[in-house]
């Protein structure tokens, strides 16, 4: 996550997202992978498939959907 408002250059954010998608993936933040339907839904975003409101639409579903069964 860029913390410093702004103040980066695209450049800067684009090597610091990457580095945060990086460490997400490979479970580096959670101790957990990123799951198969999230990392599914990040390629289809990398591809240019859908936009990154979309992108994060599907995640937020696929999260709620998660709770929904864990609670079943």
């Amino acid at each position: 996550m860029v913390t410093d408002y702004g103040a980066s250059t695209p450049e800067e954010y684009a090597r610091r997202l990457t580095a945060l998608t990086a460490a997400s993936w490979n479970g580096e933040l959670s101790g957990l992978p990123m799951p198969a339907d999230t990392r599914e839904f990040a390629m289809r975003h990398v591809r240019g498939e859908i936009s990154m409101e979309e992108l994060i639409a599907l995640v937020k579903g696929q999260a709620l959907e998660d709770l929904r069964q864990e609670r079943e």
